[in-house]
Parts: C-alpha cells; structure tokens; sequence
C-alpha cells in the first residue's frame, strides 16, 4: 500500500517553530490532520480559544485581542491559527511569526485559534 502520511508547509512549519521535526502532518487515507497529536506527543497542550474573538474575526482583526490574552495567562507560548486550508502562527505580542502563505494585510477569517500551553 502507498503511503498515506505527508508533510505539509505550513503544518510542517507549524510544528518546526514549537520544536517539533520528523513527524507527518497528514493522513491522507482518513483525511486527518496529524500535527495536533504531534505537539501534543511533545508536551503542549492545545486550548481552542475562539470564544474569545468575534464571530467571523479576521487574522488581522484578532492580533490585539490575542496579545491581550496572552499577557494575562503568561503559560501561553503562541498561537496557532486555522484558516481555510491553512494554519500560521503568531507569537505572544499578536505578530506572525509563521505563515507559509503570508499576507500583507491578513484578512483572512479565523476558525479556529488554538493557544499553545
């Protein structure tokens, strides 16, 4: 059987930035992202944090309410934002550190926005 496990990109870059290397970030015979597992495999935990912006919030838009968060819970090691088809990261101050599709100005809509612990 082929195999099913790839890499990709920005997933792959995703997990590089949190220290994480050699591990596939898909699994194309279920469709599954494996990159969460991975990091969390090497002790981070993920906290979906999209409560915390407007319905609809664009990268953009969700720096600031991002950094905020982030300086009342110093645990928090970064972010990981879900876009359509994509993930990026931005750091503690709201800035992207991560995004191997980068924008000048980001106005793509959040999914989902995971804090890294």
């Amino acid at each position: 059987m082929k195999n099913t496990l790839i890499t990709t990109p920005c997933a792959g870059a995703t997990l590089k930035y949190f220290g994480v290397t050699g591990r596939p970030t898909m699994d194309l015979w279920d469709n599954r992202n494996l990159w969460e597992e991975a990091l969390e495999d090497a002790g981070y935990t993920l906290e979906s944090q999209i409560g915390e912006l407007e319905k609809n919030e664009t990268v953009i838009g969700a720096r600031l309410d991002l950094a905020l968060l982030a300086k009342s819970n110093p645990e928090i090691k970064g972010f990981i934002i879900k876009v359509k088809r994509h993930v990026l990261v931005l750091d503690t101050s709201g800035k992207t550190v991560v995004d191997t599709d980068p924008r000048v100005q980001d106005h793509r809509t959040i999914v989902d926005v995971l804090s890294v612990v």
